[in-house]
């Protein structure tokens, strides 16, 4: 995944002081003390960079190399035929002006040409490998740069992110892939500008979590290009300030909750950048002077699988934690996904040495991801490092791919939850005064209004190009799946900071497998309230919708699918008509289905509005980096339509993901789940034959056999085989202690988890949960008869 100017916004990071959080960590930071360092200690790091960078002693006839190659080697020569020389140049490249008068993304944009040109000397296989002329003329341009623009002397403009990380990056890398063609002066000059933006590894604090990782590789590589055995230990030591988990604010939390930006969900890149840039590291430093030690290092190996893992998808890495990487053309969902199991595999490689175990988990799970994601086949997207990287596992016979696991999953610190089956995933993306509605910057993700307002997406295995391939430059934004919104027309970005003034955001889960989802929806800049609810079983997902209420004069409808699609659609056994511009209303619809997608019930018949359209966009209407050329694509959507100013409207459908139309029919008459509540109070379902209730309490009331005496309560329990298993969570993360009964008698013994008293399990069960710690998480008690 590439970064430049317009995807990281160093003004916006947090402002954690680098000193508190060290000295707060410092019993954990147990780094050894540097031994004298030798010089072919920095040559050896040096030598294993260049590697890492280039892929190293590759066999350039393997075919798989081909693509990468070919595209290094065009990239290089058009590079080279345009870059400036000479004494009175005012530039590198005509293209890329210089100066306060235009974008500081010119000056990272410069050094990452040079980069390239240096790729193009340092990598096997092209015919500028080993070319001294070329690597001249790229020392060359660094002095020009250090000389001219990114300079001891020079003021910052533009996006901080370009002068503090961005270039450097660029500058540094690039001096080591050339470093045998570098004067020491020319060296001391890169270094000596990198020292004036860049004067301490944390920049006086503001660089945390993915930009702190960042900066850490800025001063490791710049310590070894000059023998500076201080700068490398300085990034060292603050590279172990990012393993222990965060408790609040932005950071790495033990759920595997990735918060940057100020509260937003980031796994899928920031969350990628910060594992992949430790990662790096920690391979680099191995068997060096400044090898990072840190016991507390094993969070980043353990969060490989509880912070990544649940949100790739047959390779594809979810929306809902992808932040404003959805709106860019160039960084589909395959290549996030297909760069988190780049990073799996470099974890594994840290993590080898002190347990083998996980790396082999990590490998597995990395196998399974490149060979289902054939969105980004890397052999024709990847450069030759990653390619290489891939091979050690693809071409291994020995190593199994792991298959897509069926669990259930939230994330309370960041308003996420994700629900696995097999041949499907479901991801929920919602938003409380935790967590922004979405996030904005350097003119990207424009039209992300409603992405957390209850957006919910369906992954399924044999449509893997749905959100990835022209969907979100053409979908209409003000309509995404699983919303309930109103279609007030907002501005580009507007509201991009702000959050929810209620908490109730998160649930239950049951066993690992199961969950109750819901939210308590503040519409963004409108009055619109509404209580939302999900529950996520075997093949169905139950969505239920109360308490609408607006008093804006606008029109409000709940999105019950929109899906880029041509295929059939059934209303009631009908087959409706496949061109683009139909549409119709159905006054007690009791089943819809999309052919090769899903099925949709209705318990008891709804009335829905069902459309086929072709929807049109360009990615600069989302993006302004974007191309203007527009695409259409065709979609089928779904409403349940709540009209103007509604009081207490609401609505109730079961999804099934992969079902014929037959079975949905089938299942429509013959429902598993009965809606037990569905009010502004109080929402529940029952599977009997699951044994399951799932109910989440907006008040206290009672559900079935549950009753809950506080405000807020997420409550989920399963009877089988003379056990009772009961989980309850607080998702407004703002209560003590939640009371819960449960009107069931028999049980004789108990098994309670952390936090769990078991009052009395006399005339039913009587639980005092402790939720306060549990931060929204799930706490869980064991009856048996």
């Amino acid at each position: 995944m590439r970064h430049n100017s317009a995807r990281h916004g160093l003004g916006s990071l947090s402002r954690r002081g680098f000193a508190a959080l060290a000295a707060g960590s410092a019993g954990a930071l147990l780094l050894p003390a540097p031994r004298a360092a030798a010089a072919d200690s920095f040559a050896d790091l040096r030598a294993r960079w260049t590697e890492a960078l280039s892929g190293g002693a590759i066999n350039t006839g393997d075919p798989t190399y081909a693509v990468a190659l070919d595209s290094l080697e065009s990239k290089a020569r058009d590079y080279r035929s345009t870059l400036q020389t000479g004494t009175g140049r005012q530039v590198l490249w005509t293209d890329l002006p210089l100066g306060p008068s235009y974008p500081s993304g010119n000056v990272t944009a410069s050094f990452s040409r040079l980069k390239t040109l240096a790729l193009a000397y340092a990598t096997p296989g092209t015919s500028y490998s080993g070319d001294a002329a070329l690597a001249d003329l790229v020392a060359d341009g660094l002095e020009f740069m250090t000389s001219t623009i990114y300079t001891t002397t020079q003021t910052v403009y533009g996006n901080g992110w370009d002068w503090n990380i961005g270039a450097p990056m660029a500058m540094v890398d690039t001096a080591v892939l050339v470093y045998a063609a570098l004067s020491s002066a020319q060296i001391a000059a890169c270094c000596a500008s990198l020292d004036h933006f860049d004067p301490d590894v944390t920049l006086g604090g503001v660089s945390t979590g993915a930009n702190l990782a960042d900066t850490s590789r800025i001063f490791i590589v710049r310590g070894a290009l000059q023998n500076n055995s201080a700068k490398i230990s300085e990034a060292a030591t603050a590279l172990a300030t990012l393993f222990p988990y965060v408790t609040s604010g932005d950071g790495l939390y033990a759920s595997g909750s990735y918060l940057f930006h100020n509260g937003r969900p980031y796994n899928g890149t920031y969350g990628l950048v910060f594992f992949g840039g430790i990662a790096k590291m920690l391979n680099l430093l191995t068997g060096s002077p400044w090898a990072v030690t840190a016991p507390q290092v094993s969070n980043i190996f353990d969060s490989a699988t509880t912070a990544i893992s649940p949100f790739v998808h047959n390779g594809l890495m979810l929306d809902s934690v992808r932040g404003r990487a959805i709106s860019r053309a160039d960084e589909p969902d395959a290549a996030d996904g297909s760069n988190a199991a780049l990073i799996l595999l470099n974890l594994a490689a840290a993590a080898a040495a002190g347990n083998p175990t996980r790396a082999a988990e990590l490998r597995r799970i990395a196998k399974g991801w490149l060979q289902r994601n054939t969105a980004w086949p890397l052999q024709s997207k990847g450069d030759v490092a990653q390619i290489r990287l891939a091979k050690s596992v693809l071409d291994d016979n020995g190593i199994s791919p792991a298959a897509e696991p069926v669990a259930h999953v939230q994330f309370p610190e960041m308003d996420r939850a994700v629900h696995r089956r097999p041949g499907w995933a479901y991801s929920i993306a919602m938003c409380s005064k935790r967590t922004a509605y979405y996030e904005s910057i350097n003119g990207e993700n424009k039209h992300g209004w409603h992405t957390a307002e209850g957006m919910t997406q369906l992954y399924l295995d044999n449509d893997r190009a749905q959100y990835g391939e022209e969907f979100w430059n053409t979908v209409f934004a003000k309509k995404l799946p699983g919303t309930t919104v109103d279609l007030k027309d907002f501005t580009d970005s507007e509201g991009a900071s702000d959050r929810s003034p209620v908490g109730w955001a998160g649930g239950a889960i049951l066993q690992g497998t199961y969950g109750a989802v819901g939210l308590n929806l503040r519409g963004l800049r409108t009055t619109l309230n509404a209580r939302k609810s999900w529950f996520c079983l075997d093949d169905c997902v139950v969505a239920l919708g109360a308490g609408i209420t607006s008093t804006d004069g606008r029109y409000i409808n709940t999105v019950i699918e929109n899906r880029k699609t041509t295929a059939a659609l059934t209303v009631d056994g009908v087959v409706q008509p496949a061109t683009a511009g139909w549409s119709a209303a159905f006054d007690q619809a009791r089943w819809a289905h999309v052919e090769g997608v899903a099925g949709y019930a209705f318990p008891g018949g709804m009335k829905i509005g069902a459309y086929r359209t072709n929807e049109t966009g360009s990615w600069s209407e989302v993006n302004s980096g974007g191309t203007t050329a527009v695409s259409t694509r065709q979609y089928v959507l779904l409403q349940r339509d709540h009209g103007t100013n509604p009081v207490g409207a609401g609505y109730a459908y079961i999804l099934l993901p992969g079902f014929t139309a037959a079975q949905t029919a089938a299942r429509s008459a013959a429902p598993t789940v009965t809606v037990l509540s569905n009010t502004a109070d109080v929402q529940a379902i029952g599977h009997s034959g699951l044994g399951i209730t799932m109910a989440n309490f907006f008040a206290p009331g009672t559900a079935g056999p549950i009753t809950v005496a506080q405000n807020a309560a997420s409550v989920v329990m399963r009877e089988q085989g003379g056990t009772l298993t009961v989980g309850v969570s607080d998702p407004t993360q703002a209560l003590t202690t939640i009371d819960v009964t449960i009107a069931r008698t028999g049980y004789v013994s108990a098994v309670p988890g952390p936090g769990v008293t078991v009052v009395s399990l006399a005339g039913g069960v009587t639980l005092r949960v402790d939720v306060g710690p549990a931060r929204g998480a799930t706490r869980t008690v064991t009856l048996s008869k």
